[in-house]
């Protein structure tokens, strides 16, 4: 059995990734302009209640978790911070 550990690795609660008619999961993030960009991702095994991303967001981004159905990409928004619980989110 193969075992390591992947020091830069992300993982994202659930709940901020959905997947569109083809599969390929995406997430509403908060860029740096406090606006919503929709990304593309790649996501690897679930740990518990998260998803292990590959590719598409990094260490800082801002998932939105909450209220998604009510933003759009483009869309100016106030982000608040939401208390995880263990893992980078």
């Amino acid at each position: 059995v193969d075992e390591g550990i992947m020091n830069d690795a992300i993982l994202a609660p659930q709940q901020g990734i959905t997947r569109d008619a083809k599969g390929t999961a995406t997430a509403l993030v908060v860029n740096a302009s406090n606006k919503v960009e929709q990304r593309q991702l790649e996501t690897g095994d679930t740990y518990g209640d998260k998803w292990l991303v590959l590719s598409g967001l990094k260490a800082g981004d801002k998932l939105i978790v909450e209220g998604t159905d009510k933003v759009a990409a483009g869309q100016e928004v106030k982000a608040e911070e939401m208390k995880t619980s263990g893992g980078n989110a």
